[in-house]
């Protein structure tokens, strides 16, 4: 048990620090404005999940924030992000603010695959299948 104890302390500092089973947060970083008022943050869009931020290709670096709206505002939200050959770095999940259908969540921490390409991943699940996936290419930093 005690050679767990170091193992155990960063698996909760990941999820305390991950957001994971947090309320919705109704704030975030806001959307870039072009000069003539113009909305110019490129969302990535499923039919019920919109990935906002990060966009796709952009560069993240730990911790990073992401944030995500759902035609769904009743299910949880689950997110990864996985390296290139597809090993999953960092889970995390929450719920979407009921009347915006957001959720922001800040600081997404994530260990290895550093200076590769890898993948962001929203869903929500139906028992335990993934539905609505939405994943765009990042790299990691």
């Amino acid at each position: 048990m005690r050679k767990n104890l170091p193992l155990i302390g960063i698996l909760l500092a990941c999820v305390l620090l991950t957001g994971a089973g947090c309320k919705a947060s109704t704030t975030g970083p806001a959307d870039t404005n072009g000069p003539d008022g113009s909305t110019t943050t490129t969302a990535v869009t499923g039919e019920v999940i919109t990935i906002v931020e990060p966009t796709a290709g952009s560069t993240i670096t730990s911790p990073f924030g992401i944030r995500v709206r759902t035609t769904k505002t009743d299910q949880m939200l689950y997110f990864r992000v996985k390296d290139k050959s597809g090993s999953v770095l960092v889970t995390a999940e929450g719920q979407p603010n009921p009347s915006t259908g957001e959720y922001y969540a800040p600081y997404m921490m994530f260990f290895g695959g550093k200076g590769a390409k890898g993948t962001l991943e929203a869903f929500h699940k139906d028992g335990a299948k993934e539905i609505d996936l939405v994943s765009i290419p990042v790299n990691l930093e």
